[in-house]
C-alpha cells in the first residue's frame, strides 16, 4: 500500500538526520482518526509542528475531512508555511476543496496558478489567463481549460519564450489540448529547441498525440535514438485503433530495440509489453528477457530482471525469477544484495522464500546503518512466515536510531499477530522522542484490538499535553 502524506513526511524527515523541535504530523493524524480530537482542535494543534513538512503533511491529511466552515483556517496554514515547496504542496491538495473565493488568480504567484488552474471556477479563468501571460506553464495550464480556437496565440505566446526549458514545459503541458491544426506549429518549436533535455520533453509529450505521417516522422527524427524516442512512441499506442494501433507498437518496438545500452533496452521493451498482442509479445518478452540479462553489474542486472517478472509469462517468467536469483546471488555489499532479495521475494516460494527470509532478517540485524534495517524489515514485513515475526520485531526495536525504529515498527504492524501487538506498543511507547513516538503509535493504531488501542491515544494525549 502506497504511504500516505503523514507517513511520507515522516520518511523524510528521518532520512534528514536533524534534530526535531515539536511534534509530528503522525499525531495529528492519530488523535484524528481515533477520535480524540476533533477536526478544529487538530487544526489548533498545526502551530505546534516541528516544522513545514509536518505542517504540510497534516494539511493534507485534514484537507477532504475538514468541514467547508473550517477551509479557510487551512488555507490561512497553508499560507503560513514558509517553504515554497511545501507551500506548493498543501496547495495543490487543498484546492479541490476550497471555495472560490480563497482562489483568486490575481493573488496567486505563477508557479502556483499553473498547479491551480484544474479547479478553478470558469468565471475566474479570465483573470488567471491575464495572471499567467508572461509564464508559460501557467499560461499552458490556463489554456487546456479554454475553447481550442483560442489556443493560436497561446502557442504563438509559448513559442517565443526564449527560455528552453520553461518553453519544453510549457508545450508538454499544452501538447494533450491542441487541436490537429496547430500540432505542426507545436512539432515545429519543439524540435527548435536547441538543448537535447528540453528537446526531448516537449517531443515526447507531443509525440503520443499524432497522426501517422510526415509531421510524425519530422517529430521522430528530431528525437535522438534511445530512450525518449522509444517512449514517445509506446505512450502514442493507446491514442491509436485498429490497423493505426497495430504500426503504432511496430514502430515502438523497433524504437525499443534501436536502444543501444542494455539496461535502457529492457526498460523501453518492458514499457512496451502491455501494448502488446501475441505473436509480438512473446517476441519482445524474449529480447527485453536478453537485454536485461546482459545488463552489467550484478545490482543493476538484479533490478532491471525483478522489474522485468511481472510483465512475463510462463516459462520466461520462471526464467527471468532464476536469472534475477542468479543476479542477486551475485551482488558483494551483503546489504545491497539482501535489498535485491527483498525486492524479488514477492517472486519466490516454498524454501527459495523462506530463505530469502531467514538472510534478510540476519543482514538487518546486523547491519549498522538503521535506515537500511528499516527498509529491509519493512520489505520483509508482508512475506514473514508465523516463526519470524517475533524476530522481526526484536530486531525492529533494537533500532538505534529512534527515528528509522518507530519507521520499522509501524511497518511492520499490519503483519503481527495480535499476541505481538502488545509488544510493539511497548516498544513505540519506549521511544524518547514525542516526535517519533507518535509515528510509531500512528503506524500501529489502525492495527490495534480494541483493548490495546486506549493505550495508544493515552499515549499521543500525553505528547499533546506536553
Amino acid at each position: 500500500m502506497e504511504a500516505g502524506p503523514v507517513r511520507r513526511a515522516a520518511i523524510r524527515a528521518a532520512a534528514g538526520r536533524r534534530p526535531l523541535g515539536g511534534t509530528s504530523a503522525s499525531l495529528v493524524e492519530l488523535l484524528h482518526s481515533t477520535g480524540a480530537w476533533p477536526v478544529r482542535q487538530a487544526l489548533s494543534h498545526l502551530p505546534r509542528l516541528a516544522g513545514d513538512l509536518d505542517r504540510c503533511a497534516a494539511i493534507a491529511y485534514l484537507a477532504p475531512l475538514t468541514p467547508r466552515g473550517l477551509l479557510g483556517d487551512v488555507w490561512a496554514a497553508a499560507r503560513g508555511i514558509a517553504d515554497e515547496d511545501r507551500f506548493v504542496e498543501a496547495a495543490v491538495v487543498l484546492a479541490p476543496y476550497l471555495p472560490a473565493e480563497l482562489l483568486d488568480p490575481a493573488r496567486t504567484r505563477p508557479w502556483l496558478l499553473a498547479a491551480l488552474v484544474p479547479h478553478l471556477p470558469a468565471r475566474l479563468l479570465p483573470a488567471a489567463l491575464a495572471a499567467a501571460e508572461t509564464f508559460p506553464v501557467a499560461l499552458a495550464a490556463v489554456a487546456l481549460r479554454l475553447p481550442t480556437d483560442r489556443l493560436g496565440p497561446v502557442l504563438r505566446t509559448i513559442a517565443a519564450e526564449p527560455d528552453e526549458g520553461c518553453r519544453a514545459r510549457a508545450l508538454a503541458t499544452l501538447a494533450p489540448g491542441l487541436p490537429p491544426d496547430l500540432l505542426g506549429p507545436a512539432v515545429a518549436a519543439a524540435s527548435t529547441l536547441t538543448s537535447p533535455s528540453p528537446r526531448a520533453e516537449a517531443l515526447t509529450a507531443l509525440v503520443p498525440h499524432l497522426p501517422a505521417g510526415a509531421l510524425l516522422d519530422a517529430a521522430v527524427d528530431a528525437l535522438a535514438t534511445g530512450p525518449a524516442r522509444a517512449k514517445a512512441l509506446t505512450d502514442r499506442i493507446p491514442h491509436r485503433y485498429g490497423a493505426d494501433r497495430a504500426d503504432a507498437a511496430r514502430r515502438a518496438h523497433a524504437a525499443a530495440l534501436a536502444v543501444s545500452d542494455a539496461a535502457g533496452r529492457a526498460r523501453a521493451l518492458a514499457g512496451l509489453l502491455p501494448h502488446l498482442p501475441d505473436p509480438a509479445y512473446t517476441t519482445a518478452s524474449r529480447q527485453a528477457l536478453a537485454a536485461a540479462t546482459a545488463v552489467t553489474g550484478s545490482r543493476d542486472r538484479a533490478r532491471r530482471l525483478t522489474t522485468l517478472i511481472p510483465w512475463l509469462a510462463g516459462h520466461l517468467r520462471a526464467d527471468a525469477v532464476r536469472a534475477a536469483q542468479a543476479a542477486t546471488t551475485a551482488v558483494v555489499d551483503p546489504a545491497r544484495r539482501a535489498s535485491a532479495e527483498v525486492d524479488l521475494i514477492r517472486f519466490l516460494d516454498g524454501a527459495d522464500r523462506d530463505a530469502a527470509v531467514r538472510r534478510g532478517l540476519a543482514v538487518a540485524a546486523a547491519t549498522v546503518r538503521d535506515d537500511r534495517r528499516c527498509r529491509l524489515l519493512t520489505g520483509l514485513a508482508a512475506h514473514l512466515p508465523p516463526d519470524r515475526h517475533a524476530d522481526a520485531l526484536a530486531v525492529a526495536a533494537a533500532a538505534p536510531a529512534e527515528g528509522w525504529r518507530a519507521h520499522a515498527i509501524a511497518g511492520l504492524a499490519g503483519h503481527l499477530p495480535p499476541p505481538l501487538l502488545a509488544e510493539a506498543l511497548a516498544a513505540a511507547k519506549d521511544i524518547g522522542s514525542g516526535y517519533w513516538q507518535a509515528v510509531a503509535l500512528n503506524g500501529l493504531a489502525p492495527h490495534l484490538p480494541a483493548g490495546l488501542l486506549p493505550e495508544a491515544v493515552a499515549a499521543g494525549l500525553t505528547i499533546a499535553a506536553a
